[in-house]
């Protein structure tokens, strides 16, 4: 989503992937305060991001998967 779609947001992201609590049309449109749950959406899609570049690099050096960042 991040490689199709480059001008979305960490948070839209995560809000369209159901990565944390999904946004309710009122704070989309911006009528009420959604600034804590942004922030949680943005975190959660960086680290789902993180853990994705982490898998593509251990598989471009043959390990599959890399879950985990440990040697």
């Amino acid at each position: 989503m991040r490689q199709s779609q480059p001008d979305l947001t960490l948070w839209e992201i995560g809000d369209r992937l159901a990565l944390g609590t999904k946004l309710t049309n009122e704070e989309l449109a911006g009528k009420s305060s959604s600034v804590r749950k942004k922030s949680l959406l943005a975190v959660a899609a960086s680290k789902k991001l993180a853990l994705a570049r982490r898998i593509i690099d251990g598989v471009g050096q043959g390990v599959f998967p890399a879950f985990s960042t440990r040697s």
